[in-house]
């Protein structure tokens, strides 16, 4: 199954942007302030197809807390064929708005708005080869910003600095080798950089550096109709721990 296949697999589809044509409109109102709204389109041409969604989302939160949220969505996916057995996806989202922190008798953490703001980017080329075997290559990148400022209500006041910055570049290659068909192996490479400023709690002004490099395989053996085995590993090497080896064998 590829890079973080260890202890268990977790399957998230998504719908190919051509699965819901049209438009979509979905609106609700209620107490607590409660104001969400989500619109959606989606279109293309017989190579083209996109998908686009902008959403709202309002609420007061829990009584006696200082808990309420306005949120502003935005995202997409674009699918494009590259000739006969090619193609590409494009997913990319934005998600912020403030959303409200502290307690009004807490002089440390007064009552304060916290400002979010996240957006990612990831795309992926598939190219299906003659002999049957697979071709994927992934680029994906995230940003998530919170800035947190306040001052406590205590004597002297303090400015008490959350900002918090945070970005991740990853990248990976996997190829799929197709042996009969019984029998297929997955295996590729990928990299990561995960990249953070957060000076409150790093005590440090400067971004802070992880990068993390692995390489993983993984065969898959149809031993009968209703039974199949699969064994691989992963290695991973981490500035922050070093090289791991994680070897997985399991029959289903």
């Amino acid at each position: 199954y590829g890079t973080n296949a260890f202890l268990a697999t977790i399957s998230i589809s998504t719908r190919h942007a051509a699965a819901e044509p049209g438009g979509f409109v979905r609106a609700s109102a209620g107490s607590n302030d409660i104001r969400d709204g989500v619109l959606r389109t989606a279109g293309g041409s017989e190579t083209v197809q996109y998908r686009l969604t902008a959403g709202y989302q309002q609420d007061s939160g829990y009584q006696g807390r200082n808990d309420d949220r306005q949120i502003a969505l935005f995202n997409g996916r674009v699918d494009a064929r590259t000739g006969d057995a090619g193609d590409v996806e494009y997913h990319f989202g934005y998600n912020g708005g403030p959303r409200g922190r502290g307690f009004a008798d807490d002089v440390s953490n007064p009552e304060h708005d916290q400002e979010i703001t996240s957006r990612f980017q990831q795309l992926r080329w598939r190219q299906r080869l003659d002999s049957g075997d697979e071709l994927v290559v992934q680029l994906y990148y995230n940003h998530h910003e919170s800035d947190e400022q306040l001052y406590t209500l205590t004597s002297p006041s303090v400015l008490v600095n959350y900002d918090l910055r945070s970005e991740r570049y990853d990248g990976e290659f996997q190829y799929t080798l197709g042996l009969g068909d019984e029998l297929r192996i997955v295996s590729g490479i990928g990299a990561r950089l995960d990249r953070v400023l957060w000076p409150g709690f790093l005590g440090s002004p400067d971004n802070v550096d992880h990068r993390q490099y692995r390489a993983f395989a993984s065969l898959e053996w149809r031993i009968a109709a209703p039974l199949v085995m699969n064994a691989g590993a992963m290695y991973e090497h981490s500035e922050i721990t070093g090289s791991t080896i994680s070897p997985r064998l399991a029959l289903n």
